[in-house]
């Protein structure tokens, strides 16, 4: 009965005052839209006891927080890739694992793990994974970190044994091959 009511007083207005009563609705809208926009960013923290340069501000919405820590592994994982790419150029050896090694890079993210790509790779991997917010990547990620350390990561380190023998024997005992976690030292 109120919907024919309003039919019946929307339907003796002219086309102008309709088109005004449809501007000034679109108008309420934009207002609720905003009003509610910052009783969430900025109205909120505020009854919470917050201010606005608190940082748990940002740490009250789930979602804020997943993307700033996936940005921050992929940023650290591309740049800790980029870092490898600059020490296998210093030492004037091919960066492609399919293209022999002409010398052992010792320096640069190598100091502190003997694997930094793998690493960057691993990150970055964790951190696109948390930013889709797709569990499947994230199961998997674990499953491809073993099958690079037990396909890839060993093969290779033998491969330098026989290539730089003593000296890479050396750089084996001083440097982990995962920042300080060696899945199996033996290796």
């Amino acid at each position: 009965m109120v919907s024919q009511v309003r039919r019946d007083a929307t339907s003796a207005e002219g086309p102008k005052n309709r088109r005004a009563r449809r501007e000034s609705d679109g108008i309420r809208h934009i207002r609720r839209a905003c009003t509610a926009s910052a009783d969430l960013g900025y109205r909120r923290p505020l009854r919470m006891g917050f201010t606005s340069s608190d940082p748990l501000v940002l740490a009250a919405d789930r979602s804020t927080v997943r993307t700033v820590v996936s940005a921050l592994l992929v940023v650290v994982g591309l740049a800790l890739s980029a870092a490898v790419v600059r020490a296998f150029r210093r030492a004037s050896t091919p960066v492609a694992v399919r293209r022999p090694t002409s010398r052992l890079v010792l320096d640069g993210p190598y100091r502190f793990t003997r694997n930094p790509d793998y690493l960057g790779q691993a990150l970055t991997y964790a951190g696109v994974a948390l930013f889709a917010g797709d569990w499947w990547l994230i199961l998997l990620g674990p499953i491809a970190f073993a099958i690079v350390h037990y396909g890839v990561v060993l093969r290779e380190e033998r491969y330098l044994a026989v290539k730089f023998g003593s000296d890479h024997e050396a750089y084996m005992t001083k440097v982990p091959r995962w920042f300080g976690v060696d899945l199996d030292r033996s290796g």
